[in-house]
């Protein structure tokens, strides 16, 4: 053999490609019929359980997520490290008590309320009576004392909240049920 025999072109000999006949276009459809099929019928399972194992995850995070809901840090209650706050809303002349991550603000919706008033570091604070001339039985000092005469509704809403005295916290709301006020 010299070297003018050695075919050195490479590529492939029309007689040995193979093409599509009647049985392998079938054999294809068929195929493509049963991967339909299959996820047809074990898609919604694995759908199913993804958004089981999503849900599983999201709940384990314990950060404010439940699976399908994310909250703000304000909806999420934190005995231990939130910061307790009270919410005078004038909807329904209520004062709630939280303690959560986050504080709304006035104005935003909260609790099914409109906030109007916020106060915070109440936790610290003592309260006293103020008497003067024009007010024998006092006013308290305590941060809602201007709502006093509104407020026809007191709720604790959030446990954890420790304050050194709530003495006179509720003095003056006439008001107010002397047998409401509730506590966690």
């Amino acid at each position: 053999m010299n070297a003018a025999e050695i075919p050195f072109g490479g590529g492939v000999s029309p007689r040995f490609t193979r093409r599509l006949k009647g049985q392998s276009t079938v054999e294809y459809v068929l195929i493509i019929a049963i991967i339909v099929l299959v996820v047809l019928i074990a898609g919604p399972w694995v759908s199913s359980a993804i958004g089981n194992q999503f849900n599983l995850v999201a709940g384990a995070i314990g950060s404010g997520t439940t699976g399908e809901n994310f909250y703000e840090p304000v909806d999420i209650p934190d005995p231990e490290n939130g910061t307790a706050f009270a919410v005078y809303s004038e909807d329904d002349q209520s004062l709630m008590f939280y303690k959560r991550r986050g504080v709304p603000q006035v104005g935003d919706m909260f609790n099914y309320r409109r906030v109007t008033e916020v106060y915070t570091g109440f936790e610290t604070e003592v309260y006293n009576l103020v008497e003067t001339a024009s007010d024998p039985y006092g006013s308290s000092t305590t941060p809602w004392v201007r709502r006093q005469w509104e407020i026809e509704k007191v709720d604790v809403i959030d446990s954890g909240i420790s304050p050194k005295s709530i003495r006179v916290w509720f003095s003056n709301m006439i008001n107010l049920p002397t047998s409401y006020f509730t506590y966690p």
